[in-house]
């Protein structure tokens, strides 16, 4: 039996260029993580073609169609809210 892939995902705040840390939610089609203290969720998935959803809090949130085959790091901006 095959290891899963991981999927790193690094959130970004699109002002600042800083790691956004707690309180955004990455999801790959209903299997979701939060982003740790270094804006950086980790998610162990099968191979296949998942959305990508990442946002919550202050933060707009994204969608994506990704493709995991093997291991991956994806990198992701934000922005802030204006409330």
């Amino acid at each position: 039996m095959s290891e899963m892939p991981t999927v790193i995902v690094e959130v970004y705040d699109a002002d600042t260029g800083r790691p956004v840390g707690f309180g955004v939610m990455v999801c790959l089609d209903g299997v979701c993580a939060p982003t740790g203290a270094d804006g950086k969720a980790r998610l162990v998935v099968s191979p296949g073609e998942y959305e990508l959803t990442v946002g919550g809090g202050a933060y707009d949130v994204i969608k994506k169609r990704i493709s995991v085959r093997t291991d991956k790091r994806i990198k992701v901006t934000l922005r802030r809210i204006l409330l």
